[in-house]
């Protein structure tokens, strides 16, 4: 019940509070396919050749183990238009399209940390590599076999266009949103071990997506509870996760945990006090230890970083832990063994080769593979100083090499170097702007710079939430209040909810 306190108070609630909605009859008058919305309106159609696809074919085609070996193969696109007949796709309100559409062509592809080339974005890829964008390549074809997650799609649409100043949308939004999350304990409940789970998985992203562009607040954080007890329920779900939609569940939850946990200190006691997230069995613990050195392109950076990322944090709480509880020698002895950790983690970080994704060569362009692995070649500077911030400057280490000037000015160098500020950037924006830009007016304005640019293009909330923590940070050094050294001093207390995955 916990986690439904943060819809309750906007009439929003998980369970059976609210009587499922009937289906209504058809009114041909006022429906379109999507098919012939995109024949007509949409150049880009074309390029995501599953709208044209039946359900039953869909589900061939990701049952199929013959995609695993296309790539080795000598893959020729015919395989695809000469196999599958054309089939309309399905039918919805006419003012429902444009919502439809937008989520496919306007945010789908931006949700992966560079924005690619539209050749590079087709479905062909789809098939071969989902991974490569989840949303546009998994969540999307899903959505034509559930109604329930199409209306999270269209809800989601509703809610950024809203953002952009188009009022008009934020009931639609909230009346679909309140539906969904009626409906997915419902549906959750149906499920028995035998049933596929990936719809289940989508929504609550999806769910999960729109509270943290929206608001950023506590409702995200029940979603990220919720997809915990899911993982938590049973072993039938477990084995569940072991799908492409499923691998994407975990990480999502995950990275966004790990991101955001960066930020969420607060002080001794009161920490346990004020945690909004469900502890973690040793399952999730142990999911959180992923050591795939491949980019993920939603995140920006190989899950191995985002596990070491993780490390730091318990490096840190760790250290905090004996300073407030071991008297004396306790102290100095644990405090040695912690520091050869962070050390062995600096050395993770400064070995660590995050590689493209497999056959990236085919998918992109030799541009598009640089801003690829400068972005994550940024999260892995962003990782050194939030390690020298978190751990170092309250306890040095013997031997170190970090230096994290060298550090700041190397993430502001590549950062220029990319043709836009992307969103994946958010979490090194925020150390640097905490680390490096107390004292330092060159890089205050680089921070801020970059942080307005990514929230004029999508008003998302969570963006607005870190450039404010940044600038409160610098009102408060310079009005001398705190003298800034270690990261908890400076974080402490200062968000418990912000998202920077």
């Amino acid at each position: 019940m916990g986690q439904q306190k943060a819809y309750s108070a906007r009439s929003i609630t998980f369970g059976r509070s609210l009587k499922a909605r009937t289906a209504r009859a058809k009114n041909s008058s006022s429906e379109i396919t999507l098919f012939e919305h995109y024949k007509n309106n949409v150049k880009r159609r074309d390029q995501y050749i599953y709208v044209n696809f039946t359900s039953d074919e869909l589900g061939q085609l990701h049952n199929g183990l013959q995609l695993n070996t296309i790539p080795e193969r000598n893959f020729n696109s015919s395989l695809f238009t000469d196999i599958f007949e054309m089939a309309l796709i399905p039918t919805l309100k006419s003012n429902n399209t444009r919502l439809m559409h937008y989520f496919i062509d306007s945010i789908a592809p931006r949700c992966v940390c560079v924005e690619l080339k539209a050749g590079n974005t087709n479905a062909l890829n789809s098939y071969i590599a989902p991974e490569l964008n989840p949303y546009l390549h998994l969540i999307v074809p899903l959505s034509f076999n559930s109604k329930l997650l199409m209306k999270t799609l269209i809800a989601t649409s509703a809610s950024q266009l809203a953002l952009l100043g188009e009022t008009e949308y934020v009931a639609l939004a909230k009346d679909y949103l309140k539906e969904v999350v009626t409906e997915i304990s419902k549906l959750i409940e149906s499920k028995t071990d035998h049933d596929g789970w990936d719809d289940v998985f989508a929504i609550i992203i999806m769910l999960c997506f729109v509270e943290i562009s929206v608001s950023c607040n506590n409702s995200w954080l029940s979603l990220l509870n919720y997809a915990k007890s899911v993982l938590k329920g049973s072993t039938g779900v477990r084995e569940k996760i072991l799908s492409p939609m499923g691998k994407f569940f975990v990480r999502y939850f995950i990275s966004h945990e790990v991101m955001g946990e960066t930020a969420w200190v607060q002080d001794g006691v009161e920490r346990y006090v004020k945690k909004l997230t469900i502890e973690d069995d040793p399952f999730i613990e142990e999911l959180k230890k992923d050591y795939d050195t491949k980019i993920d392109l939603v995140f920006g950076c190989s899950p191995y970083l985002i596990s070491l990322i993780h490390r730091i944090s318990v490096i840190g709480q760790g250290l905090e832990d004996i300073e407030l509880e071991l008297p004396g020698e306790n102290k100095i002895l644990y405090t040695r063994e912690i520091l050869k950790h962070a050390e062995e983690t600096e050395q993770m970080l400064n070995n660590l080769n995050q590689r493209l994704p497999t056959n990236s060569e085919i998918y992109f362009d030799s541009e598009e593979r640089t801003h690829i692995s400068t972005i994550s070649e940024i999260k892995r500077l962003a990782a050194l100083l939030y390690l020298h911030a978190a751990v170092y400057t309250s306890t040095p280490p013997e031997t170190t090499t970090l230096d994290p000037q060298r550090c700041t000015a190397q993430i502001m160098r590549l950062c220029n170097t990319l043709p836009d500020c992307y969103m994946s950037l958010i979490w090194p924006l925020f150390v640097v702007g905490l680390v490096s830009a107390v004292n330092d007016e060159q890089v205050r304005w680089f921070v801020l710079e970059k942080l307005r640019l990514m929230e004029r293009k999508r008003r998302l909330r969570t963006v607005q939430a870190a450039r404010e923590i940044v600038v409160n940070a610098w009102k408060e050094t310079d009005m001398g209040d705190k003298p800034y050294v270690h990261w908890r001093d400076i974080i402490k207390g200062k968000t418990t909810t912000i998202s920077l995955a």
